[in-house]
């Protein structure tokens, strides 16, 4: 595994060996159906991703919002292509969709297609509409986790995912007030087996816990005596508001 040296701050992340105690991790993705507390809602979805496409869960601390979730997806041909194509043309924007009503944990658990109209922006907050129905195929369920508002925050707490060509840090969400943070990494001088071991890893960030990524920061990861240090392209996300309480 190659060093890399960035100048600016350093953030020192070390990986541990928590995956199989947290349920942030595709390790713990099975959730239990719970159809007494949790009724069939409309869940926004915020999509990223090129190469392949991801979505994540746009999460709140009460039912029946309060699962982060992120998948792998696929769309039909007509709608990813347009998709493709607003994101070359604006791409410091972020796109939502707005799916028809099901009920979240019966998603997690056994994943289906379902319906969705993709916006250019946020669907709430003055976003652009692209294409009224999308079909989308949730793949693989890579991170989950139930959320509640009064966990106590004790580290700040990263996963991987992504390839060679896109990798992104996904922060995880634990109590009030919590944020919702992807960002995008430069791991263009890395090898696949590396990247691979550390999308396997828990990453924890030797930062406060409520501090978020900023684009241009160098993020340093340890990983026994070997250390890398990876650019942060840009935050492609951050949620605090919906999370505040």
């Amino acid at each position: 595994m190659k060093t890399f040296s960035i100048d600016r701050i350093f953030l020192k992340l070390a990986l541990t060996g928590l995956c199989g105690i947290l349920s942030f991790s595709a390790h713990a993705a099975m959730a239990q159906h719970h159809p007494h507390h949790e009724p069939l809602s409309t869940h926004g979805m915020l999509i990223f991703g090129t190469g392949k496409i991801f979505a994540n869960h746009l999460p709140m601390f009460h039912i029946p919002h309060a699962q982060q979730a992120v998948w792998g997806i696929t769309m039909n041909a007509a709608a990813t292509a347009q998709y493709l194509d607003a994101k070359k043309k604006n791409p410091n924007e972020i796109f939502t969709i707005l799916p028809e009503p099901f009920v979240l944990s019966d998603m997690i658990a056994n994943p289906h297609p379902f319906k969705a109209a993709l916006y250019l922006g946020h669907f709430e907050r003055g976003g652009k509409e692209l294409v009224p129905e999308v079909t989308i195929t949730p793949e693989d369920l890579l991170i989950h986790k139930k959320l509640s508002g009064d966990e106590k925050i004790i580290s700040s707490r990263w996963t991987l995912i992504g390839d060679l060509s896109e990798s992104f840090l996904i922060h995880e969400i634990q109590g009030a007030p919590g944020f919702d943070q992807i960002a995008q990494l430069d791991v263009s001088q890395m090898s696949g087996d590396d990247l691979a071991t550390l999308k396997k890893s828990l990453l924890v960030a030797k930062l406060n816990p409520s501090t978020a990524l900023q684009a241009l920061q160098s993020v340093e990861i340890a990983s026994g005596l070997t250390v890398l240090k990876l650019d942060v392209l840009k935050s492609i996300y951050l949620e605090t508001g919906d999370l505040a309480q």
